[in-house]
């Protein structure tokens, strides 16, 4: 199949050959070793005529986040005691790992976690830790310690796979399987590129996750640094709303990417891992709707904010992970944060009856959906009264008149609504005089 694939790739495109290698892996009669061995020959065809082809989709099966995966599977863990390795750790122990992880300042944190039986804390890791385990999660990249720790897993046959934790800093863009590097005067870039060298004198296969500015609630002692990015948004150390944009991450996610990397036999390589990219002005709007007495500017510093560069983070999404809301993550950071902002990833209510659509220029869209999915605080892909009150008061800076209200909403729908999907608020929107 491989050697018909080469010489006619006019009859078979590389998307065919995937899955018909595939489905050969199921078949009785062939072996095996000979359908990844197709494979394998179809791989190092790919990173010459397509480099951004996801040949893993076919290697594997996508992802499922089983809630006993890890049973009876030995893992480590370094940095367990920072924002990020908590939550590391308390996914993995969800799924029954046996977890060695280094504890630092987080031991009685850490030991309060559900199924912390399965946990074994130490003062390092190295060779000693690492025997028996299939895989040493590393998170942070910029460990001085990392290479010594890779050199450690090179000598431990147990060692599968390497996942470290990078930033989506060391990226320049998405294309193929290992991306553009950043330039090396980022250090995360520089580090990165380091790992993968090691990579080269190891028989376990390495993966490094790459996300955004990381949010969440603490599970330890370190709130970590997106709890103080977000309090230097509120505590009126900013008379302006800045310049500029974020990448930003839920640290739940972050996490799950971790484990499903270690968890697909094929994935390795660099994935980038970012929940949304914002701008600071519909930050500053997400953190006024939960904490409406904060000190949160609102006059902006530069009229023309940055263009956000959005990460489609195909890697992890076609091997099965979904990521949730930010617009809700930060708000379940935010102190007077309603109890639903800080929910997993929401499933839509079955849309209400849709009107005609609306046809929009793309950057206009882009602005208009940022502007609606910071008031729809729940997720569902529409605005309830009470948001849509907020949305009103906010834009207006002062309180929404109750009979005002009502007349825009009926502008959405004839008889009124109580609810407004996106389509109707972008028309209600475009024909307002305000915002054009």
């Amino acid at each position: 199949i491989f050697f018909r694939f080469v010489e006619s790739q006019t009859t078979m495109t590389l998307r065919g050959a995937a899955q018909i290698l595939h489905c050969a892996e199921k078949v009785p009669d062939i072996t095996p070793e000979a359908a990844k061995l197709g494979l394998g020959l179809l791989n190092l065809a790919a990173k010459e005529i397509e480099p951004s082809f996801p040949l893993y989709k076919y290697v594997s099966k996508p992802w499922q986040d089983s809630p006993d995966s890890g049973e009876g599977k030995k893992v480590c863990v370094t940095g367990a005691s920072s924002f990020f390795g908590t939550h590391l750790v308390q996914q993995l122990l969800q799924r029954k790992y046996q977890v060695v992880a280094v504890a630092g300042d987080a031991e009685a944190a850490l030991k309060s976690l559900p199924s912390a039986e399965n946990l074994q804390l130490v003062s390092a890791i190295g060779e000693k830790e690492v025997s028996g385990a299939e895989t040493v999660f590393a998170t942070d990249v910029l460990d001085a310690g990392l290479l010594d720790l890779l050199a450690a897993c090179s000598k431990e046959s147990s060692v599968k796979k390497v996942v470290v934790t990078s930033s989506i800093a060391a990226s320049a863009s998405e294309a193929g399987p290992m991306g553009e590097w950043a330039p090396e005067t980022v250090p995360q870039s520089k580090a990165e590129q380091s790992c993968f060298e090691a990579a080269q004198t190891g028989s376990w296969k390495l993966a490094t996750i790459q996300p955004g500015l990381l949010l969440g609630p603490s599970l330890g002692p370190n709130p970590g640094e997106g709890a103080q990015w977000l309090a230097s948004l509120s505590d009126g150390s900013h008379s302006q709303v800045p310049r500029g944009v974020q990448a930003l991450t839920a640290a739940q996610d972050a996490a799950r990417a971790h484990v499903l990397v270690s968890e697909t036999e094929a994935a390795e390589g660099r994935f980038p891992c970012v929940g949304q990219v914002m701008t600071y002005d519909h930050i500053c709007a997400v953190i006024r709707r939960a904490q409406p007495s904060a000190k949160v500017p609102s006059e902006l510093e530069d009229k023309d904010q940055e263009p956000v560069v959005t990460w489609k983070n195909s890697r992890l999404v076609d091997g099965g992970l979904s990521f949730c809301s930010m617009v809700g993550t930060i708000m379940g950071c935010c102190p007077a944060a309603p109890a639903a902002a800080a929910s997993e990833t929401t499933t839509a209510a079955a849309p209400a009856e849709q009107t005609n659509e609306v046809t929009v220029d793309p950057a206009k869209e882009e602005e208009l959906k940022a502007l609606f999915d910071t008031f729809d605080v729940d997720g569902t892909g529409f605005m309830g009264k009470e948001d849509f009150k907020a949305f009103y008061s906010d834009a207006n800076k002062t309180e929404a008149d109750a009979g005002k209200l009502d007349a825009l909403l009926a502008e959405c729908k004839d008889g009124g609504a109580t609810q407004i999907s996106f389509q109707e608020f972008t028309r209600l929107m475009l024909n307002s005089p305000q915002y054009r």
